[in-house]
């Protein structure tokens, strides 16, 4: 990939931004935010909650949104936008959507020889008497 990332802490490794049943339908946004929650597991950010009224819209939204920094630091990768109802596997396609800014990844066929994981911050243990 094509951003450095500084240490990240154990517990924001992974963010949620879907849910998916065993038949193959895919939870509300609220649902996904209820059992992240009780699993202690971050949802991705949220940076526009509401109803486009065009494409155009949307496309504006898209394009400023990658102009911006990333809420979690550094570049902003991409952003996904998605309805917060539930759907079926079917209809992916109909309700989510990625962008990925230009230029994201600029690497060659061996960034897999090149590639380095960013460093994990884990929590200290607490120290009992010596």
């Amino acid at each position: 990939h094509s951003i450095a990332y500084g240490p990240v802490p154990e517990n924001r490794t992974f963010y949620a931004f879907a849910l998916c049943n065993t038949s193959g339908d895919f939870a509300s946004f609220t649902g996904v935010r209820r059992l992240a929650a009780t699993l202690d597991i971050a949802t991705v950010p949220i940076l526009f909650e509401g109803c486009f009224s065009s494409v155009d819209e949307i496309r504006d939204f898209i394009e400023q949104s990658h102009a911006e920094p990333s809420v979690l630091d550094g570049n902003r990768e991409g952003i996904v936008l998605r309805t917060t109802a539930g759907f079926s596997y079917s209809e992916f396609a109909d309700n989510v959507c990625k962008s990925v800014r230009a230029n994201h990844v600029q690497t060659d066929r061996r960034w897999r020889q090149i590639w380095k994981p960013c460093p994990i911050l884990r929590p200290e243990t607490p120290q009992g008497p010596t």
